[in-house]
Parts: C-alpha cells; sequence; structure tokens
C-alpha cells in the first residue's frame, strides 16, 4: 500500500483550500462547479499520493458529470481515473512489499479506459475521440492489453486522418 506523503504546512494549505472549494461548489448548487472542485481536490491529493482519495473525488466527479453534464466532461474525467489509476498501479508494482493490490487498480483502470471509449463518441469536438484513443492506448498498453492497444491506435489514427481539413473537397 502507498502511503501519502507527510504533508508540509504550504501542501496542508493546498489540500485545505480545494476542500473548501468542494464545500463551497456543493453549496451552490452548480454541477459544473462542484465537478471542477472535485477534480482539482483530486488532483491535490494524487499529488499528496493519497490515491484512494483522489480515486473517490473523481468517481464524485463523474456521478455529477452523469447528472446531464455532458460527454466532454465525462470522459476529461474518465480519463483522470485512469491517469491516476495507472501512476497508482505503476507504484504498487515498485513497492517492495508489493501486496498485489496493482492487479486490482489495473483492472480498475481496463474498466475507465473501456467507458472512456463507449462516451468518446459523442464528444462534441471533431477529432476528440482520436485524441482520446491515443491518449489512452498507452495507458492499456501499460496494463498489458496489447491488442486493445493496437485497435486504439489504429482507429486513432483513422479517425484523426478523417478529421483533418480537405481543402479541395470544400
Amino acid at each position: 500500500m502507498i502511503k501519502p506523503f507527510k504533508l508540509t504546512a504550504e501542501a496542508h494549505a493546498v489540500l485545505e483550500a480545494a476542500e473548501t472549494a468542494v464545500t463551497v461548489a456543493r453549496a451552490g448548487g452548480q454541477p459544473y462547479a462542484i465537478c471542477h472542485s472535485l477534480r482539482q481536490l483530486a488532483q491535490r491529493q494524487a499529488g499528496a499520493l493519497q490515491l484512494q482519495q483522489a480515486e473517490q473525488q473523481l468517481q464524485q466527479a463523474l456521478r455529477w458529470a452523469h447528472a446531464g453534464l455532458g460527454a466532454d466532461l465525462q470522459v476529461d474525467i474518465l480519463c483522470d481515473l485512469c491517469d491516476l489509476t495507472d501512476l497508482w498501479s505503476q507504484a504498487e508494482d515498485l513497492l517492495p512489499s508489493n501486496t498485489g493490490e496493482g492487479d486490482a487498480v489495473r483492472q480498475r483502470t481496463r474498466g475507465h479506459v473501456l467507458e472512456a471509449c463507449e462516451r468518446a463518441p459523442a464528444m462534441s469536438e471533431r477529432g476528440a475521440e482520436g485524441r482520446v484513443l491515443l491518449r489512452l492506448s498507452q495507458v492499456v498498453g501499460r496494463c498489458g492489453e496489447e491488442e486493445l492497444q493496437h485497435w486504439m491506435l489504429m482507429r486513432a489514427q483513422m479517425l484523426l486522418t478523417e478529421a483533418q481539413p480537405r481543402p479541395w473537397m470544400a
């Protein structure tokens, strides 16, 4: 198990400010503000190696995003979850007292990748799905899923090629 850093006074203040921002956002009742503040808090917690807490914040943000905030934000949060759990599984594998928790975290990473891939086609920006697949292909490769990684890279290449403007077709 990864132990969080002992926080300096400055780092503790930054973390407290992020927690306060979540409280204020919840009091305001604006789903986007709540998602944003939860993502910021998760980022600060991950920086302090409070990985389990960071994952919980991102899961909460994802639940808020599912409440009607659109595919773009949902996929962004899922990508954050993928990055966090990927980092977590790599760190677990490096510990001398490897408890096997890295396998469980890798499994969650795969789940987040697949969910992001399912939602990515609904993103509003042209070429966004290809960029998401390209980004997450690296994560899935580190999970040992070479076939899925290859498929994601091929699909990303196809989507990004299609997204390029073709002035001769105008």
